[in-house]
């Protein structure tokens, strides 16, 4: 069970750590240092699709090294 849980915690983390990021309070008007994403149109799909790219590298790479 500890394996599991290992493998299901290593590849939230990656995708709780952009989501965290992109969850903080940025406000593009104030510096044109916050994140320059906010105003680009794909800005938002880019990190969802970040997000899921990182986990099937992830899992593709477990199954490669036979840990799941």
């Amino acid at each position: 069970i500890m394996k599991v849980l290992t493998i299901i915690s290593v590849i939230i983390l990656p995708m709780s750590l952009i989501a965290s990021i992109y969850g903080m309070n940025f406000d593009p008007d104030v510096s044109p240092f916050n994140m320059p994403e906010l105003r680009w149109t794909f800005g938002y799909p880019f990190a969802i699709g970040l997000m899921l790219f990182l986990m099937i590298i992830m899992l593709l790479y477990f199954k490669r090294k036979k840990w799941i």
